[in-house]
């Protein structure tokens, strides 16, 4: 039942043989951006970047496959099988060791030459099999504070509020 000419069935197999896991069963806001690290001051930016995606789908999903991407030019595609349960999060950085990275627990590593977060303001697009399934830019008019990370409010989970500045605060630190 896995070939080129199969129907993909939403079961964390690619059964169309396409490189992608599941993409007929995925729809914008899916996935979206949760929490961004993009001006660590406990370890530099070029060990301490992260951002954290959180599932929002109804199932299981395998990102392998997926890009992401800004508006600058930046842009890295995950190689592995990265598999997020539903209603739980993955973190990509820069760094996936805690000792060097400023304490993140890091799900998948990606190299900051490809994809690197400003401070001031920058864009995430997250592209599955061509098709934009989330989108939003930050700026320095947000709640950006250095050394805390960019949170979206849990009640404004959905890939419209994502995108509204009123949606995101910095952290608190602990």
């Amino acid at each position: 039942s896995v070939n080129p000419g199969a129907a993909e069935d939403q079961d964390l197999v690619d059964n169309d043989c396409d490189g992608f896991v599941d993409e007929d069963f995925i729809s914008t806001g899916d996935i979206l951006v949760n929490e961004i690290m993009m001006d660590p001051v406990a370890v530099s930016d070029t060990a301490g970047e992260w951002f954290e995606l959180t599932n929002r789908s109804g199932g299981d999903l395998n990102l392998v496959n997926w890009v992401v991407y800004a508006d600058d030019g930046d842009a890295f595609t995950i190689t592995s099988d990265l598999v997020v349960a539903n209603n739980d999060y993955v973190v990509l950085g820069i760094d996936n060791d805690t000792a060097t990275n400023g304490g993140a627990t890091v799900d998948y590593v990606y190299s900051r030459s490809d994809f690197s977060l400003a401070n001031e303001s920058d864009s995430f697009f997250i592209d599955v099999d061509g098709s934009v399934i989330f989108e939003m830019s930050y700026t320095s008019t947000w709640d950006l504070e250095a050394g805390s990370s960019l949170s979206l409010d849990p009640s404004k989970r959905s890939a419209t509020n994502a995108t509204l500045t009123d949606s995101w605060c910095a952290s608190t630190r602990t």
